[in-house]
């Protein structure tokens, strides 16, 4: 999967947005060190300083089930937080990445439309990997943590973001061979037991969607 390296952007899908166009290449990576206007759900400012995790994966759509994917994408991030840095991270509803109730990283899926036909899908990753607490605006101090603040160490960005990509392709063939049970379960059982009533909700998951000019 070719991947473009940023040293710093406004934002990686706003990045892979105008690659798309400019290419129409697909299954391709937009990585930063930095973002000046990085974004959550809802268009929600994500605060993306250097030592971060900053990703957009461009995949064609595999699957009309598209409610599944940012879940799957969640736990790809979770595993990969897990098995590299050795810390039980949890999913809050709907993609978020959380730890001690405080927000380590997020998720967003967006979808880009040819007229009325889906051609592509952006899913955005944010992770606070070697941030420092004094990187976060005092407004983010008790809400936001690190991998770094979490364990007082420093890890390799890019093994974290070949490991999530690892396991994306993992939980893509359990949704090709229709197994998303097992992506349902899994997330079940990691989700933050302060949001232990989420599952009952209906997974209904809204997608940003853009044309293609």
């Amino acid at each position: 999967m070719k991947i473009y390296r940023f040293e710093k952007v406004s934002s990686t899908q706003k990045v892979a947005r105008k690659l798309i166009h400019e290419t129409k290449s697909d299954k391709f990576i937009v990585i930063a060190k930095e973002q000046t206007e990085g974004y959550g759900r809802h268009k929600r400012k994500w605060h993306s300083p250097n030592g971060g995790l900053y990703a957009s994966i461009v995949l064609k759509p595999y699957t009309k089930k598209l409610n599944i994917i940012p879940l799957a994408a969640a736990l790809a991030v979770r595993k990969a937080i897990n098995e590299i840095c050795k810390i039980d991270v949890k999913v809050k509803w709907p993609n978020d990445i959380v730890i001690n109730s405080k927000k380590l990283g997020g998720i967003i899926c967006e979808a880009i439309l040819a007229g009325e036909k889906l051609e592509y899908l952006i899913v955005g990753i944010g992770v606070n990997v070697n941030i420092e607490h004094r990187q976060f605006p005092s407004q983010l101090k008790k809400q936001a943590t690190s991998i770094l603040i979490v364990t007082g160490r420093k890890f390799k960005i890019e093994s974290i973001l070949n490991e999530i990509i690892k396991n994306l392709d993992a939980y893509k063939k359990l949704i090709e061979n229709n197994l998303e049970e097992k992506i349902l379960n899994e997330w079940r059982k990691h989700l933050s037991l302060i949001h232990i009533s989420e599952p009952t909700r209906p997974l209904y998951i809204s997608y940003a969607v853009f044309c293609l000019k």
